[in-house]
């Protein structure tokens, strides 16, 4: 009877011996895999990581130039325009570096003092950021120095003129330099490209002055006064 019972008890225990096993070597199998698997976030907890930064090559929006005359009597200008905040501004004149500065918080940036000399040059500028990149160019303006007044030719009247006539409109025709602007009587009058003129007044009976202006790219002035003499015909 007692060896039954110890038979019994060591079947048991074997039964029992070999179950823990088998549990064992299922959980370090499935342990095994596990880690396997994940074996490089384990390592990215000990060594040291790596930064890794996408470079910047995108280059900055062109800027845009304030627009500035085609000609000046001034020996020089001032340029002003707006960009991407705190780009490099680079100016350049007949597309040689001259200048460089920084757009502000607005994007806001000025060139003062900019000397104009007496034939056609290039302006224009570009923007270049912390990375490097360069943007397009801006528009390109071309500026020159004028200093000479346009010349003023009246074909009609002449100084001094009597006019007759049963109506009081006179027409008034001259040359000047093409591009220019005139005014008869401090009445702008049609000019076509090649500088011809018309203006048409009214005269009053007896002495008429009239006052012809011409008024270039650059802002430089003549003017002439002439005298006519006006007599209505009944």
């Amino acid at each position: 009877m007692v060896q039954k019972q110890r038979t019994r008890y060591l079947i048991r225990r074997i039964i029992l011996t070999n179950l823990l096993s088998i549990f064992v070597g299922i959980a370090t199998y499935f342990w095994m895999i596990f880690f396997l698997s994940n074996v490089n976030s384990f390592w990215d907890l000990f060594r040291k990581k790596e930064v890794y930064t996408k470079e910047d090559t995108i280059a900055p929006t062109a800027p845009f130039l304030t627009p500035i005359a085609e000609a000046t009597q001034n020996p020089s200008i001032d340029l002003t325009g707006v960009s991407e905040p705190g780009v490099n501004i680079t100016l350049y004149i007949d597309y040689i570096e001259s200048d460089s500065t920084v757009a502000d918080s607005t994007g806001a940036f000025s060139f003062t003092n900019i000397q104009v000399g007496l034939f056609d040059e290039s302006i224009y500028v570009t923007a270049k950021d912390e990375n490097g990149n360069i943007s397009k160019k801006s528009t390109v303006y071309v500026i020159k120095k004028d200093i000479e007044p346009p010349e003023i030719e009246v074909e009609s009247p002449k100084d001094g003129e009597v006019y007759k006539s049963t109506g009081h409109s006179y027409q008034v025709t001259g040359k000047t330099e093409p591009e220019s602007s005139v005014f008869v009587n401090n009445q702008l009058a049609v000019i076509n490209p090649d500088g011809n003129f018309s203006a048409s007044i009214r005269l009053e009976e007896g002495n008429n002055e009239v006052d012809i202006r011409a008024v270039d790219k650059a802002e430089n002035t003549t003017e002439l006064k002439i005298t006519v003499i006006f007599e209505k015909i009944n």
